[in-house]
């Protein structure tokens, strides 16, 4: 159904109970942050700011682990750049600037991960190129998900791996994060080289064309994901001409980065959502109203940090030319399975549908194909991220809600439907395209429930939100999320409207 605009009072109600409820959620959260905090680990909390009366939540290992080696890593990334800079101000030859670039790179990864570590990357590099000289895409991916299947086998990794990363000195995980972390990354970027290796157009590219691109160094901790189809294409063009209108965003970019740095770590002063997920005795107390603001801020916190994580390497890039995939849209105007895929990890996505999804079937081979073809893709999502019980049953709960709402699509828009709802007014379409996705949309969250904290803490949501509540409450929270959802399909609407106005 086409998104229309809803009547100006009804927007104005919409938008009044999201805010509201949005609002009163996450005043919840910082209540009960207060109530439970004696209740909490210890461990989770530092001294924060001196100018703020509370503590800092630590919990979110992800980020704060990032926040902290950030401080390392930026003296190597300020002299790369510098010498990227000057390489185009005297106008070295692109090719000869990166293999000067990718020797920094390595000495910097040497220096910060150890010989033994980047030994076992290039090994792995090595491994995936020769399986790429075949020129068969088969030997490729059986190559290579061998290799990425060797990060979830426990023998592996107590036999052999644990070696590489120091796991006698690794008492609380870091080195083992860092190394697997960096190791999932460059996986994807072997896979795309080595894919597009065994097509004619990039079958010259050599062993050092894989260097070059699997260790750059802006991309190499954190990504996004860039696939080397593009890559390529970025590296052998000049980069634009520095123009007082190019360093001004450039410096617009980085300063908006930096303020949702600030706007993480403020928040974490105040809202102790991740340390409460960890007391599985609090989440069966809390309110309601407490668990909503949880799984909200949970998911608008994950959000911020990958748009931080994914954005300061990408403007790092963009410094020199390579355009990577830009960080998450807002999750809170997404409403639908496929445009979160779409929009949240763009580097991933086009990984999945130019390597997975088209090559398995794609949209044009029929329903099965492509039914089977967004099955694959989640199988390979299941397995990159670790392969566990829990990851399993999100990447199900996906797929899912993925294909009842392609389902959805498909009779919809078939004539013996549309006769019908072209009878309903324009409307009308709105409020029951809202209420449509109520459902799918509470499915969503409960998987993501599952991977934000596992099943332990998704099972308490899905007994607390959906069994064991009365049905006053249920309804109560179900208006709620219909107004949430109005409210996400509005601001979608004016932006299709925005984006057409620009080009009449």
């Amino acid at each position: 159904m086409e998104l229309q605009r809803l009547p100006k009072l009804e927007i104005f109600w919409n938008g009044l109970v999201g805010i509201g409820s949005i609002a009163t959620v996450c005043y919840q959260v910082y209540s009960d942050s207060r109530k439970y905090f004696s209740r909490l680990d210890f461990d989770n909390f530092i001294p924060g700011w001196n100018i703020l009366p509370y503590q800092k939540d630590v919990s979110n290992f992800e980020w704060n682990f990032w926040f902290r080696y950030f401080w390392k890593i930026l003296p190597w990334f300020l002299l790369y750049s510098s010498l990227g800079l000057v390489s185009q101000l005297l106008k070295i030859r692109r090719r000869r600037c990166y293999i000067m670039l990718t020797a920094l790179s390595l000495c910097c990864l040497t220096y910060l991960l150890g010989v033994k570590i980047i030994a076992f990357y290039l090994l792995h590099c090595s491994i995936a190129f020769a399986s790429s000289c075949t020129g068969n895409k088969i030997v490729v991916w059986g190559t290579t998900l061998s290799l990425l299947s060797t990060l979830n086998i426990e023998m592996f990794n107590a036999n052999f791996m644990r070696h590489v990363y120091n796991a006698s000195e690794d008492s609380e995980g870091k080195n083992y994060y860092l190394f697997v972390f960096c190791l999932a990354l460059i996986n994807l970027r072997y896979i795309s080289f080595s894919l597009e290796r065994c097509d004619s157009q990039t079958s010259k590219s050599g062993f050092i064309d894989m260097i070059i691109y699997v260790f750059y160094l802006p991309l190499f901790f954190t990504g996004p994901v860039l696939t080397y189809d593009l890559f390529l294409k970025q590296i052998i063009q000049d980069p634009p001409p520095w123009t007082f209108i190019r360093i001004k965003q450039s410096l617009f970019n980085f300063a908006r980065v930096l303020v949702w740095v600030a706007f993480n770590e403020f928040i974490l002063h105040f809202l102790y959502f991740g340390a409460i997920h960890q007391r599985l005795d609090v989440l069966q107390e809390i309110s309601l109203w407490t668990l909503v603001g949880l799984a909200y801020c949970e998911g608008q916190f994950f959000m911020n940090k990958y748009l931080v994580i994914y954005e300061l390497p990408g403007q790092l890039a963009k410094l020199e030319g390579i355009e990577a995939p830009r960080g998450p849209k807002c999750i809170s105007y997404i409403y639908r399975y496929s445009d979160l895929w779409k929009t949240f990890d763009k580097g991933f996505y086009n990984f999945l549908k130019r390597y997975v999804y088209i090559p398995v079937g794609g949209s044009r081979n029929g329903l099965l194909r492509q039914l089977f073809g967004s099955f694959i893709c989640f199988m390979f999502i299941f397995i990159w991220h670790g392969a566990e019980f829990y990851l399993f049953m999100w990447c199900i709960l996906n797929y899912v809600g993925c294909t009842v709402e392609f389902f959805g699509d498909w009779f919809v828009n078939t004539s013996y439907t549309q006769k019908y709802i072209n009878k309903i007014s324009v409307y009308n379409r709105n409020r029951l395209k809202g209420l449509l996705s109520v459902p799918l949309y509470l499915v969503s969250s409960m998987g993501i429930f599952v991977f934000f904290n596992g099943s332990s803490v998704g099972r308490i949501f899905f007994y607390r939100l959906l069994v064991n509540i009365t049905w006053p409450s249920f309804m109560f929270f179900l208006y709620l999320l219909y107004c949430n959802i109005q409210n996400a399909i509005q601001v979608q609407y004016f932006m299709v409207q925005r984006t057409k106005s620009k080009f009449t």
